[in-house]
């Protein structure tokens, strides 16, 4: 992601006023705090950055109530949802210089909004160290099948095999494609129609964060 001087070409010294770029910056940070929580309370650990042994991961696996982890997952959800709608309100910020400049910038509308949102939840997931997370977890199944007694707990066998809330539980995404690709709307596109979309996002956002001159959007 630019950083604010790199969007609107000012020195340090000159930044006073705040923009969209600021914006995007403050939020991105918030969606990686929301979904390092998630990714932590899936695989029942306090910290991503100092994980504990296997073994003493999987001994406390049996600590943790499916109903509690459900309901804390359900409360990260929301808060990803609420935040999306600060974010939002805080991209028309009426005192955003994108806003009360006279140079011309972009109008971002409620789309752009949400598909922006979705790169920033995107970005914030291809930061996470999964070659760590995926060693980690690789280690614990080794020292559970290599110990008798871990394979036949069940606490342990739900967490793999049954729990909802576990990160070795396969999942997929079939019903939110099926349901987007399904919309009368997306149907009615020709596939010259979707490139095109696909670009004037592209182009849209350049503008919504650089100004350009002597046009009115």
């Amino acid at each position: 992601m630019k950083s604010r001087s790199e969007y609107l070409g000012e020195s340090s010294s000159a930044r006073r006023d705040k923009s969209r770029a600021d914006v995007v910056l403050e939020y991105s940070q918030q969606v990686r705090d929301i979904l390092s929580s998630y990714l932590r309370t899936l695989m029942r650990v306090q910290s991503l950055t100092e994980l504990p042994s296997t073994e003493e991961w999987v001994k406390k696996l049996g600590k943790y109530e499916e109903s509690a982890m459900k309901a804390e997952l359900f409360k990260l959800g929301q808060k990803l949802a609420n935040l999306y709608l600060e974010f939002s309100v805080s991209m028309f910020d009426a005192h955003l210089i994108e806003m009360i400049s006279d140079r011309t910038y972009y109008q971002l509308n409620s789309y752009d909004i949400a598909r922006l949102f979705a790169l920033m939840i995107d970005r914030s997931i291809t930061q996470v160290d999964w070659g760590k997370v995926t060693h980690f977890v690789l280690d614990s199944l080794e020292e559970i099948t290599r110990d008798p007694g871990y394979s036949q707990r069940p606490s342990i066998l739900e967490f793999i095999f049954v729990s909802k809330t576990s990160i070795l539980r396969p999942s997929t995404h079939e019903m939110v494609f099926q349901m987007a690709t399904n919309n009368h709307a997306y149907k009615a596109w020709s596939d010259e129609s979707k490139r095109r979309h696909e670009l004037d996002f592209t182009s849209r956002l350049n503008e919504a964060f650089e100004p350009t001159t002597g046009r009115t959007r």
